[in-house]
Parts: structure tokens; sequence; C-alpha cells
């Protein structure tokens, strides 16, 4: 029994109850609806759709602001816009572009590309080579370091008396919040694939990965400068993003093998 066939009378009172955004992604998502666009159920004009469409700076990746990439796309993914929507898909393709993925690989460079790529591939552009290429790539990458490493991954050198990882930062690199975005949206069409992303979402909901700490560092030697990379840069469940972190896990099959006590031990970490 599908869920709508259980809970229909439950998901229309709520949908007779909802915004539009929602009515949106009710029809797209759980009554698989064809041919409809957000375009049917609130004009771009409109708030708030208006306002995340608007306050992109095209010079803000990363950060906290409204106006950085990383907040608008989201907004604008959790809203049903993907790269089908002529205005979205103006708004970030440029991000396709050769120069954007070829360029800088100092922890800078990596961090941009990484903040990029999840976010891209579930608008749709996950086929792109360049997006497709940095998946791969960074999917290798965290392979290697997991297999180096497993779970002692502090290094003896200290900074402001604080935790400092011992990855060559251009090789190597454990799974960060942004990679388990890009798992998450993945399409799960390549078994191969699919079987070593769960591999590493096993590896990330051991005790010993969740206690990467707070305040953590890592060192480019190209730069010569540390960068704070604590429990909130990487893949480990902290107070302010409980929700979201166990709406992307529960896209793979490591979390149902775990079962309920599996979430419950996760939300009270």
């Amino acid at each position: 029994m599908s869920f709508i066939e259980k809970h229909g009378k439950l998901v229309r009172e709520l949908y007779d109850i909802s915004n539009p955004i929602i009515k949106y992604n009710i029809d797209k998502e759980w009554y698989r609806k064809e041919g409809i666009s957000i375009e049917h159920y609130i004009s771009f004009e409109e708030e708030p759709l208006n306002y995340w469409l608007n306050v992109y700076n095209l010079k803000k990746i990363h950060g906290r602001k409204d106006c950085t990439y990383e907040n608008s796309i989201a907004k604008l993914l959790d809203f049903g816009l993907t790269r089908e929507n002529n205005v979205f898909d103006k708004l970030y393709s440029y991000l396709l572009e050769d120069k954007h993925w070829h360029q800088d690989f100092s922890f800078d460079g990596i961090l941009m590309k990484t903040v990029k790529y999840p976010f891209l591939i579930r608008a749709g552009y996950w086929n792109n080579k360049n997006v497709n290429s940095f998946f791969m790539n960074r999917l290798e990458k965290i392979e290697k370091t997991i297999k180096k490493y497993g779970y002692v991954f502090e290094g003896s050198r200290k900074y402001k008396d604080q935790f400092v990882f011992e990855f060559v930062n251009q090789l190597e690199s454990l799974p960060t919040i942004y990679d388990l975005y890009a798992y998450a949206y993945y399409p799960k069409n390549d078994t191969n694939i699919t079987n070593r992303i769960e591999k590493i979402i096993e590896y990330i909901l051991d005790e010993k990965y969740q206690q990467i700490p707070k305040k953590a560092y890592i060192y480019d030697s190209n730069k010569k400068r540390y960068y704070a990379v604590g429990n909130v840069y990487h893949a480990c469940m902290i107070e302010g993003r409980k929700l979201l972190y166990l709406y992307l896990l529960s896209h793979f099959k490591a979390i149902a093998i775990r079962g309920l006590m599996g979430f419950i031990n996760l939300i009270n970490h």
C-alpha cells in the first residue's frame, strides 16, 4: 500500500490548508502529477519566490546570508524549482562553465566547488560534464581517505591548541555535509555508485565519526594557513540541522537497516 493510499485523507486535509508552494510539491512528489510547473501555482512576482529569485549575489557562494549561492539556491530548490524552470536555469547555469571547475585548488577553491556541486545535482545538472566529473573524483577521494585513516585522522600538529586533521588538502577529504546532500539527490540508476555511497553513509553513522569536534582545522600548505573544518563542515549530526540531517539520511538503505532506534539515537546525539 502506497503512502497516499494509506494516508490519503490526511494528505487531502493538509493540501486544503497549504500554501501554493506546498501544494505544488505535494502534487509533484506525492501525487506524481505530470506536466505541472510551479508557475501554475504561484507567480514569480509573488513573495517569497520573488525575494529568493532576486536576492542572490553572484559573487557570494558560501556563507550564512540569504544572498549567498548556497542559501538562495537551496531555498528555490525547496520551493520546487529546477533546471526545467527557465528563470532558475538563467540564474545558476553559468556555474556549469569550465572556469568554475578547473581553477584554484587551494582549500578555498576546493571548498567553493564542494559547496556548488550538491545543489546543482539536486537541480538536475548531475550529468553536466563538470559537475559529474567533480562528483566522481570527490567520491574516489573520500573513499581513499576513509581507507587510509579509518577514524584516526587527527595529526600531531595543533592550532590554537585545537584538533588539526592530518590530511593533504588537495588529495584527501572526509565526507562533508555538502557531500551528504549530493549523495541524497544523486540519481540511483547506477548500482555500483549507489553501493559506494551506501558504504560512506555507514561510515559517517559510526559514533567515532560523529565525535569530530566542533573546533577542528585543516592546514593548507599552498597558502600556509589554517581553516576551520569542525563538525559543522563535516557530515555530522549537530543541533541546528537535525531535521535536514535526518531527511538526507532517509534517502539511504543504511539508515533503514539501523531502523527506528538508529534514528532515535541520532536525534538524541
